[in-house]
């Protein structure tokens, strides 16, 4: 959101979805589970409705080329084979959000879902990846941000679904709202390079 030209302070829910997705629709749970971390944080005395504060939450699934869902990797062995799963084929990444001020009727809740293709992987690569820890508290195993430049990656949908947070569709969404940019940001800043495909 920064990069967006945004200003925001990041809380940590009291709410922690399950590392690993509970069965179901993954757009119904992405949704729910972004809604559940944004409204926990209403439950602290300190911060209430009445302060007139905006939270935005957000929950990421990423569902495989067999149709598994893929939450956080535990350990750098569940990161090893969620890479199994997603390279040399294409993913699905789909992220919920919830818009909340903590009146569940006001609530803006939507959910993107972006294509994402990944090519072979070279030992190096993964080793370095799960070496790095690049994985650590990532659906899927990874964070396009920080691959973009080094994997063979594309993107088919919005590159910010992918890395956790569809700003094209929740700058709309706040704006409805009337949160706006800082005067003189850009509401669409650079991608990442190696998204080829991505719109």
């Amino acid at each position: 959101m920064e990069q967006w030209g945004y200003r925001f302070h990041p809380m940590t829910p009291p709410y922690q979805d399950p590392p690993t997705p509970p069965a179901g629709d993954p757009r119904t749970l992405a949704v729910e589970l972004a809604a559940k971390k944004a409204r926990s944080l209403f439950s602290n005395k300190y911060f209430s409705p009445s302060m007139g504060a905006v939270v935005v939450g957000a929950d990421t699934i990423v569902i495989d080329s067999q149709g598994h869902l893929l939450g956080q990797p535990q350990s750098r062995v569940e990161a090893d084979l969620m890479l199994d799963a997603i390279t040399e084929s294409t993913h699905e990444v789909v992220t919920g959000v919830c818009v909340t001020n903590g009146k569940a009727v006001a609530d803006t809740c939507f959910v993107d879902t972006a294509r994402v293709r990944v090519g072979c992987l070279t030992e190096v690569l993964r080793e370095t990846h799960l070496d790095g820890g690049g994985w650590q508290g990532k659906a899927g195993g990874y964070d396009l941000w920080d691959v973009a430049d080094v994997w063979p990656v594309e993107v088919d949908g919005d590159p910010t679904t992918v890395a956790g947070l569809p700003m094209r569709r929740l700058v709309v969404a706040l704006r409805q709202r009337g949160i706006t940019p800082s005067p003189g940001s850009s509401e669409r800043p650079p991608m990442p390079s190696s998204t080829g495909n991505s719109t």
